[in-house]
């Protein structure tokens, strides 16, 4: 064989290995907190004496009951308090059972551990942070309840690893008539980008632009160092799509925009939430999208 053909059979190879290589890494089902994406926030690190381990770098939808992640969450408690709300004790298990306790995670987009409640009927979504109940392994989070039953998804990221870890399952809250939860807020909220067909295993770019009605400068702040957050879920809560925009310093006035990609691994109904922080509170708004 000539030094040419030699050379040209090598770079083939090469390509090929590269190739599979990029494709078996798309494959894993890890989220914006991994190893192919891992960044350095300073000002998390000045303010918790610690790295944050995240980025901005999209994921596509995690569908965690065709490929479950080999975690656990045990529940300890789940009670109704005095003031209406209810209060969750529970453990987070690694894959040997062992409990995984608060110095063990990683900080991600500010927290430890992501908490997200969904109804079955998608119409009532909470995003809250469990607060570890000293280095017991035992973690609390308390929410007011909307609905009678929820879906849970607890995402965090073990330092060991440092992938993404998903633990999943059901809540009953007994509670038959859920208080009304919607709060008035002026601020007119719409998702560009999904009037088009959306199909399923392409990226989608949509733009959240925000609006105050009174052209009054946005009384944004920033929940979980960012100004908006977007949680997908679909008709048959098999899993979540979580979303970080990609403009990380949008400007905001009376108007702003922020750029998000969607990447629908499955057909069917889609609800995306969004979630922005105004006037000392979160607050929460629902878009629905059919996913071809």
């Amino acid at each position: 064989m000539s030094p040419r053909l030699r050379r040209r059979g090598t770079a083939a190879l090469l390509t090929l290995l590269f190739a599979g290589l990029f494709v078996g890494l798309r494959s894993i089902p890890v989220s914006q907190c991994e190893f192919l994406h891992y960044d350095t926030d300073p000002n998390a690190a000045s303010l918790s004496g610690e790295e944050e381990l995240c980025s901005v770098a999209p994921v596509p939808f995690l569908n965690v009951a065709e490929q479950p992640f080999p975690v656990a969450l045990e529940e300890e408690s789940f009670e109704r308090l005095p003031d209406g709300r209810m209060e969750l004790l529970f453990r987070l298990l690694d894959p040997s059972g062992e409990d995984l306790l608060p110095h063990e995670l990683a900080l991600t987009h500010t927290k430890r551990v992501h908490f997200m409640l969904i109804d079955g009927q998608l119409g009532s979504y909470h995003h809250l942070h469990p607060e570890p109940l000293g280095n017991s392994g035992l973690y609390r989070v308390r929410f007011h309840p909307r609905s009678e039953d929820y879906r849970y998804f607890a995402e965090f990221v073990p330092k060991r690893t440092r992938q993404l870890a998903i633990a999943d399952g059901f809540l009953d809250t007994g509670v038959r008539n859920p208080e009304n939860w919607l709060v008035d807020l002026p601020i007119e909220m719409s998702l560009e980008g999904l009037d088009s067909r959306v199909r399923a295993n392409r990226d989608h770019r949509i733009k959240l632009r925000l609006r105050h009605e009174d052209g009054k400068p946005l009384p944004l702040g920033k929940t979980m160092n960012a100004y908006a957050h977007l949680v997908a879920f679909e008709d048959t809560l098999s899993g979540y799509a979580h979303m970080h925009p990609l403009t990380v310093d949008p400007a905001i006035t009376e108007e702003a925009e922020m750029e998000f990609l969607f990447h629908p691994t499955k057909p069917g109904h889609f609800r995306i939430w969004v979630q922005i922080f105004a006037n000392g509170r979160d607050h929460f708004r629902s878009f629905d999208v059919e996913v071809l």
